[in-house]
Formats: structure tokens, C-alpha cells, sequence
């Protein structure tokens, strides 16, 4: 999450309902996501898969 190849931040925040207390947690000791929730946030980030 974050940085040049994670997903934004802002779009992780908003899929998963995070606080902005647990979306600090989760950036900082990592982010336990379903499959599905994984494949959302990557595609945040890069955009869809063809």
C-alpha cells in the first residue's frame, strides 16, 4: 500500500472502510486481505487487467 507500486492509500481506505487509525496499522505492519479484497486493491492501483 502506498508508495510508487503499492495502491493508493486514499483507494484502500474507501474499498476496505478503514479508520484512518487502521489504515496507519495496516501500512505500517501490513494488510491481511482476502483474495478478493487483494485483487480490488491491485486493481486500484494499476487499473484493470485485460
Amino acid at each position: 500500500m502506498g508508495g510508487p507500486d503499492g495502491a493508493p492509500l486514499k483507494a484502500v481506505r474507501e474499498a476496505l472502510g478503514l479508520t484512518l487509525r487502521e489504515l496507519a496499522e495496516a501500512r505500517h505492519h501490513g494488510l491481511n486481505a482476502t483474495r478478493v479484497e487483494a485483487e480490488l486493491l491491485r486493481t486500484a492501483a494499476t487499473g484493470p487487467r485485460v
